[in-house]
């Protein structure tokens, strides 16, 4: 009992010793992390095959605190800002603040809630064939419902150009393609569409940081549906994330509903931009940082991260094996960030906690062969700290 004992104090003295200042490494150098890796595994069976060949990405940080957050109602301020970086030199009009409408419980509501909206509008109007009459070319808007005790239950913000039969539009919320190329159709280059996308944030939403960017299709609007096949052109998409030490990581996907209310989601904002300029902007679930709760986490190095990895990232997929002969995993990008979690004293309160994502593609072959093959789609998260694997769909 006494080896134990000392076992156990040993290890706590060397994590609260990685908790210490870096020094004169960087956190890639402390956590034995390279820049790259390469490595395979396979399930018990063989017929589950991961295949890593990964840039390993670790920023820059002095230190990882764990930081409270939470989600918040959105302020008159912003949003006007976030319109006057949408619209640009386009004149608009609309509501100078939200209509509030109280729903109670009843006939179409089982829980008590205050819906909140708001829209603007391009004065300028276009014909869409969507509508006998004329519409705005751009229209804004923004909603959010909370409860009695303050809680937000959703909020979305979203400027967009208006849908023209016969044309394409942006529906941003899609899954988009690896950005390995230039968009078909768009001259714009990436680091203009960035510069773009870069000033529209900045003005609405300081100490925010770009966390991913991909390719979008344009879609064809035709009548009496709200989307048809894919234009011949596409565009940029742009993501940002709230960042401190660290960013917070983006993953293509949102938290499930659940069976009574739906969950909230980590802040997201996000920028869809062409020859055009932007097209789409959407600023969701704002967040406010709003404590420190530990001001060093101590992290585990990266072998041990990569032990874990292969002891379950094989057990994850095997599941599929029973549908299909063969399972392929290709890792392209192993990536630190934070991750927003509930806490565990609070579910109905969150943090920002460190994570290791494992992104890439996955190919089930059967009678059907499946792909899953698009940008930002993890396919792993590890919790930095103790090596528990953490459930996107369920944000824990």
């Amino acid at each position: 009992m006494r080896k134990k004992s000392i076992s156990f104090a040993l290890a706590v003295f060397l994590i609260c010793l990685q908790a210490l200042a870096l020094g004169d490494q960087t956190l890639a150098q402390w956590l034995n992390a390279p820049e790259s890796i390469q490595t395979n595994m396979k399930s018990n069976t063989g017929k589950t095959i991961i295949e890593i060949d990964a840039a390993v990405f670790v920023p820059d940080a002095s230190k990882v605190p764990l930081y409270a957050v939470a989600p918040r109602k959105y302020n008159m301020e912003e949003l006007r800002a976030m319109a006057d970086a949408a619209f640009g030199q386009e004149a608009y009009e609309g509501d100078e603040d939200f209509k509030v409408q109280h729903q109670t419980i009843g006939p179409d509501s089982t829980f008590e809630h205050w819906n909140r909206s708001m829209v603007l509008s391009s004065r300028k109007l276009i014909q869409t064939g969507r509508a006998d009459q004329p519409l705005p070319a751009a229209q804004m808007y923004a909603s959010i419902m909370d409860l009695p005790d303050g809680s937000i239950v959703s909020a979305h913000a979203e400027y967009d150009l208006q849908q023209v039969i016969g044309e394409g539009y942006y529906f941003a919320n899609l899954s988009a393609q690896p950005l390995n190329r230039q968009p078909v159709g768009t001259k714009i280059s990436f680091d203009d569409a960035k510069k773009t996308a870069d000033a529209a944030v900045a003005a609405f939403a300081p100490g925010r940081a770009l966390a991913g960017a991909a390719i979008l299709k344009n879609e064809i609007i035709v009548k009496g549906s709200a989307k048809a096949a894919s234009s011949s052109s596409e565009g940029f998409v742009l993501y940002y994330t709230l960042a401190r030490e660290l960013p917070l990581t983006y993953a293509y996907g949102e938290i499930s509903k659940s069976d009574f209310i739906e969950p909230t989601q980590s802040e997201l904002i996000t920028v869809v931009v062409d020859d055009k300029g932007i097209c789409n902007l959407m600023f969701n679930w704002p967040h406010d940082v709003t404590g420190v709760l530990e001001e060093n986490a101590a992290l585990l190095s990266f072998p041990q991260v990569m032990d874990i990895a292969s002891r379950l990232l094989p057990l994850k997929y095997a599941s599929w094996e029973q549908s299909y002969r063969k399972v392929k995993v290709f890792v392209s990008d192993i990536r630190l960030g934070y991750m927003r979690v509930p806490q565990k004293q609070n579910p109905r309160q969150f943090q920002l906690v460190p994570v290791w994502d494992f992104f890439g593609t996955v190919n089930l072959a059967g009678n059907n062969t499946v792909k899953w093959d698009w940008a930002y789609n993890s396919l792993f998260t590890i919790n930095a700290m103790d090596g528990t694997a953490i459930d996107r769909n369920y944000g824990y």
